[in-house]
């Protein structure tokens, strides 16, 4: 997993989020979406 914003202490919401994008979108595209919103 790419930690751009892991690395804070919003882990909860963040991996959660990414979580689902990872799930919902291919490998290369849940990058793209707004994981900092």
């Amino acid at each position: 997993m790419i930690s751009d914003g892991a690395m804070d202490g919003s882990l909860s919401l963040d991996m959660m989020f990414r979580s689902v994008t990872m799930s919902e979108y291919d490998g290369g595209r849940w990058q793209k979406v707004p994981l900092q919103a």
